[in-house]
């Protein structure tokens, strides 16, 4: 995530550059980047739990009789919703601290 998001702070240089000597703060420019860095790991976090879930659902039959005893199966959607909910939490995390961190990076030099 940093790498991306600090390829595209290459790319808007000059833009920045020109943001500065308007007199625009560093949260004015690290905004956009941070929203951004934000969108992809919700985008990454709510695709990789719909991969999952469908997994789970279709390999559910064969895990409950191949796991015999053990009363993990059927999944409640609850349970799944809040596995959700975490992840997409922890995304957005993730997802501005990463982004933060490379616009930081960047402002100084």
């Amino acid at each position: 995530m940093v790498t991306i998001i600090g390829i595209k702070i290459s790319h808007k240089k000059e833009d920045i550059e020109i943001m500065k000597l308007i007199g625009a703060t560093n949260w004015y420019i690290r905004k956009p980047f941070i929203m951004e860095g934000i969108f992809y790991g919700v985008l990454g976090s709510l695709a990789g739990w719909l991969i999952a879930a469908t997994a789970l659902w279709y390999a559910a039959p064969f895990l409950s009789s191949f796991l015999r005893g053990i009363p993990l199966f059927p999944v409640s959607f609850v349970s799944l919703i809040l596995l959700l909910l975490a992840e997409v939490l922890l995304a957005i995390l993730l997802g501005a601290f990463s982004s933060y961190l490379a616009v930081l990076r960047y402002l100084k030099n």
